[in-house]
């Protein structure tokens, strides 16, 4: 069974501090940072999450969770492979941990020009007429 622990690297440091996580499993384990940083008074150890009351923590611990979820996942999957070393694995179980990075959103006209762009030699002028139409009904809502 897989054990995952999340720990603050220096906790009585007076400012933000990196969050670590150990992943325990098989008799191997397994030390890496998280890409996350918070303030050891925002830090609760006996849950191992940043505290609720703390503006960013419902982000901070989501990506704890799916970090949580997700490295004994990858290390069952990386184990199964012939031949993979202790240094192997744990050099992608980093790089799974800074691939789940949450990705910025783009705005909804920023996505729609560039599904213009991409239909407008695909499409007749009506359409485009129409796609333009649609576009600025959106602007005008968007704005009110």
């Amino acid at each position: 069974m897989a054990a995952v622990n999340f720990y603050l690297k220096e906790p009585n440091a007076d400012k933000d501090t990196p969050i670590m996580v150990m992943l325990s499993v098989d008799g191997n384990r397994f030390k890496m940072y998280t890409g996350l940083k918070t303030h050891p008074k925002q830090w609760d150890a006996d849950k191992q999450r940043v505290r609720k009351n703390n503006s960013g923590s419902v982000e901070l611990n989501g990506r704890l969770s799916s970090i949580e979820k997700g490295l004994p996942k990858t290390y069952y999957l990386l184990t199964e492979e012939e031949g993979i070393t202790y240094t192997q694995v744990q050099d992608k179980l980093k790089a799974s941990i800074q691939t789940e990075k949450p990705k910025k959103q783009r705005e909804l006209i920023e996505v729609f020009d560039e599904f213009m762009e991409e239909k407008a030699s695909l499409v007749k002028p009506l359409t485009m007429k129409k796609y333009k139409t649609l576009k600025n009904l959106l602007l005008n809502f968007f704005l009110i």
